[in-house]
């Protein structure tokens, strides 16, 4: 996965919490979430980001980097849970449901950045600081399958942490 890739997606999360509101988000997010599934390489991104600039009318590519970057490795788990993310956002938004779309934005912006600055996640923290939160405020079959995304889940296979 490319370094730059996962900047400018942090900074997509920045954008679209800044304005949850916005029609386009949606579009935007369902493109992330493609060139995620794709192998995230950032001049691939900033393409599609491109074509979709001229259609939304929407400056975006003014925050984003294009800088030439490395390869980087990361564990599957942060795959996982990225196309998690990515995926709920997307419903969440279809469904009107912008505060808890704001709210997952807002707790996972941080995460790309980490993973792209090569700083070891201590998922248990993560979900203790980012997470755990939104439990009371929405319940936990909200951050239930994010509890075991992040806590128990480290082969994708539904096996515990050892």
């Amino acid at each position: 996965m490319d370094r730059v890739f996962l900047i400018n997606i942090h900074r997509i999360f920045v954008i679209i919490r800044s304005n949850i509101n916005n029609n386009e988000n949606i579009k935007l997010l369902s493109l992330v979430k493609n060139n995620f599934d794709r192998g995230g390489l950032n001049a691939t991104f900033l393409n599609d980001i491109y074509s979709l600039q001229l259609m939304l009318k929407n400056p975006i590519l003014d925050y984003l980097s294009n800088e030439i970057s490395t390869s980087i490795d990361f564990d599957q788990r942060f795959n996982r849970i990225f196309i998690f993310v990515l995926t709920k956002t997307i419903q969440l938004l279809q469904e009107n449901a912008t505060e808890q779309a704001y709210d997952l934005i807002d707790a996972f912006h941080v995460l790309p950045e980490l993973v792209a600055d090569e700083i070891k996640v201590d998922y248990a923290d993560f979900y203790n600081i980012y997470v755990k939160p939104l439990s009371s405020r929405w319940g936990t079959s909200f951050t239930g399958e994010l509890y075991n995304l992040l806590l128990t889940d480290n082969n994708g296979d539904g096996s515990p942490n050892s």
